[in-house]
């Protein structure tokens, strides 16, 4: 998971770019582990460098990633399950 803060933060590289990068590499990380386990962060990292990507109008990509339908205001709610707790908390898309 480091790997896709590192690459979100190589501001060498254009915003698209890294974009794309952020979604192979957990696509990558997904199929090591046999489990979709990057989907909340490729989402919110995609979603701050590439506001536009096609992939984060995908539904079922946003189901994964624990995005719910957009609020009145436009933003979202994402929900990140840690074994014991749900994390429900706004963010801006």
């Amino acid at each position: 998971m480091k790997g896709l803060i590192d690459v979100y933060n190589m501001g060498e590289l254009e915003k698209s770019t890294r974009a794309k990068i952020i979604i192979k590499l957990g696509e990558a990380i997904n199929h090591n582990y046999g489990a979709n386990i990057t989907e909340p962060v490729v989402y919110e990292l995609v979603t701050n460098l590439e506001p536009d990507n096609p992939l984060l109008k995908d539904k079922g990509f946003r189901a994964r990633a624990g995005v719910e339908a957009a609020h009145e205001d436009g933003s979202e709610t994402i929900n990140i399950s840690n074994q014991s707790e749900t994390i429900v908390r706004p963010c801006k898309g």
